[in-house]
């Protein structure tokens, strides 16, 4: 009896030492993530939310975030798909007047920026074939100064008191990814200023006027366009 009862002890042990082998081959799971607090987040739900979000933003964004190349024979900018533009050389050239109007606009009616009335830009005539213009619209309007005078170390200051002396300060400003160029914005003017966002920029022998000007309701959509007008405008 003794015998027996050693025996089924033995056997016991030798069972039991042979199941904890087993379990530590590879029979128990492996955990899904270490972290210094000791918690298994939820790795699976997390990062499927995140691609339903990701998924939803392209996909609502796409159309309106498409842009083309418009490629003229002296410059090169991008502009929303749809979108219009022209390019207009001033060919009587006054003194202090820009060399090139360029005009980038969401219709394709006629954009008439400054203080002119509707009458006025008709000349009092009302022409059947005569190009409508736009009363809601978001246009981009770009003056470009070059050729008149030697720009290439023309300062701010000077800039501004032979062609914008209504300006009374301004500051530096960085444009997003081209630190090197030198822009600044208008910060104070006497009298009316066109446009709700402007920013100047000086390029070797050239000055660019870029203003942003709409009608439309959603203002912060325009904004964004605008910069990213600004930012891919090749200089």
């Amino acid at each position: 009896m003794v015998r027996k009862s050693i025996f089924v002890e033995e056997t016991m042990k030798a069972l039991l030492v042979l199941f904890a082998v087993l379990s530590l081959s590879g029979c128990l799971p492996s955990p899904l993530a270490v972290s210094d607090d000791h918690s298994l987040p939820d790795v699976t739900s997390e990062q499927e939310v995140k691609e339903d979000t990701f998924d939803f933003m392209i996909q609502k964004d796409s159309a309106s975030s498409a842009w083309e190349l418009a490629q003229d024979e002296k410059f090169n900018f991008s502009l929303p798909v749809n979108w219009y533009y022209e390019v207009e050389r001033n060919e009587n050239l006054l003194p202090r007047s820009a060399s090139y109007v360029i005009q980038v606009r969401d219709t394709a009616e006629l954009v008439v920026l400054g203080a002119v009335s509707l009458s006025d830009s008709f000349d009092g005539a009302q022409d059947s074939n005569a190009e409508k213009i736009a009363t809601e619209y978001t246009a981009f309007n770009v003056l470009v100064y070059s050729g008149e005078v030697d720009f290439t170390d023309l300062s701010w200051t000077d800039f501004f008191a032979d062609y914008y002396p209504e300006v009374l300060t301004f500051e530096s400003f960085v444009l997003a990814g081209k630190p090197e160029v030198n822009a600044v914005v208008v910060t104070k003017t006497d009298g009316m200023w066109l446009g709700s966002k402007r920013v100047f920029v000086h390029v070797k022998d050239s000055f660019y006027d870029f203003s942003l000007h709409t009608t439309r309701s959603n203002q912060e959509k325009a904004e964004e366009l605008f910069w990213d007008f600004v930012h891919n405008f090749q200089l």
